[in-house]
């Protein structure tokens, strides 16, 4: 009996033992409050994407960087922000308060890369003087043709500073050196270094981008200087319009996010700039109370790097072939979520 009192007692001690551990090892469910911020000035970060690896749901932060996730230890959330590192951290039973700070994702310059906005002929259209800019290894052909004065056909640039630096010979045969800004369609030609008594430190010129004959009219042009504009497809553009395919040129040395929102504008008899009239099709749903919304979405433009993106304009009016009218879209870049905003536009004919 003494015997089957201690194996009893024995076995009872163990269960209760064991349950007890497994107790301890279980997950144990945890409500997380917390806040993202941006690393290098601390501020909030509004519609971060927060993913809950067990499942893979995904969470977002409010206006001020803050969410509220119930997870378990042993778990883990992934914060992502576009033009920033992701990061992932595992969850602890006392990691019921905390911040995340995500840093900026800054690519790597290990490799040469083109600015497509500087490519192209550009022309003085009072004297006939051109600039023409090509693609050469790791830098950019550079030739310039001065009406009465000079050619250099062995210019070489690289971009620095957010201008395309550029050296080649004058007429005496000896280095001449300037550089170059492109804006929408108009290039600034500035030369810097320069022996020769006809051309100056200093010296400017201005040139038009060229655009082939009976290709589709466009001009683009942005509220400030580094982010350009241009409609791809289709060509030409006729009515009635199905979509627009468009590429944005980001020259700046940081990364852009535009979403899906757009703008189209018609120039009036007076030059001024309005909000093109809309379509039928569109006026009918409004009147049955339905609007248009577009996704609160963001798609980066890399620095220096390019991006389409198909605008469907259906909404709009396109019947007055003999207008100009404008695509406008907005850009926002770091630190954010100040919303510091660009726009660009790119005017076009219907042909």
């Amino acid at each position: 009996m003494r015997a089957f009192l201690s194996v009893t007692i024995l076995l009872f001690t163990l269960i209760v033992v064991g349950c007890k551990s497994q107790g301890i090892d279980a997950p144990e469910a945890v409500v997380i409050n917390g806040k993202v911020i941006y690393g290098p000035d601390g501020s909030p970060l509004r519609q971060t994407v927060i993913k809950r690896v067990s499942d893979g749901k995904t969470f977002l932060t409010d206006t001020l960087g803050n969410f509220h996730i119930e997870t378990q230890t042993g778990d883990s959330l992934r914060f992502s922000y576009v033009g920033t590192i992701d990061k992932t951290l595992p969850i602890l039973k006392n990691d019921t308060l905390i911040t995340v700070e995500l840093e900026p994702d800054i690519p790597g310059n290990d490799e040469y890369v083109y600015n497509n906005k500087y490519f192209g002929i550009f022309e003085n259209r009072d004297d006939g003087s051109t600039l023409v800019i090509s693609r050469t290894e790791n830098g950019y052909n550079v030739s310039i043709k001065l009406f009465r004065l000079t050619e250099i056909n062995d210019g070489f640039g690289k971009l620095k500073g957010g201008k395309l630096v550029f050296t080649g010979t004058d007429a005496s045969g000896n280095p001449i050196s300037g550089y170059i800004t492109v804006s929408g369609d108009t290039a600034k030609l500035v030369f810097t270094d320069s022996t020769w008594e006809y051309l100056p430190d200093g010296t400017t010129y201005t040139f038009d981008r060229k655009h082939d004959v009976g290709s589709d009219f466009q001009k683009c042009y942005s509220t400030v200087d580094g982010m350009s504009m241009r409609i791809v497809s289709p060509e030409p553009i006729k009515n009635p319009i199905d979509s627009l395919i468009v590429e944005f040129t980001n020259s700046r040395n940081i990364d852009l996010t535009t979403g899906e929102w757009y703008r189209i504008d018609i120039q009036s008899t007076k030059g001024n700039w309005i909000q093109a009239p809309y379509s039928g099709k569109y006026l009918e749903l409004k009147a049955k109370g339905t609007e248009v919304c577009f996704n609160d979405i963001g798609y980066v433009v890399r620095s220096d790097g390019m991006f389409k993106m198909t605008v469907k304009p259906w909404i709009y009016d396109f019947s007055d072939k003999s207008a100009t009218y404008r695509l406008v879209k907005t850009f926002h870049y770091p630190p954010y979520p100040i919303q510091k905003s660009d726009t660009v536009y790119v005017e076009f004919q219907i042909r």
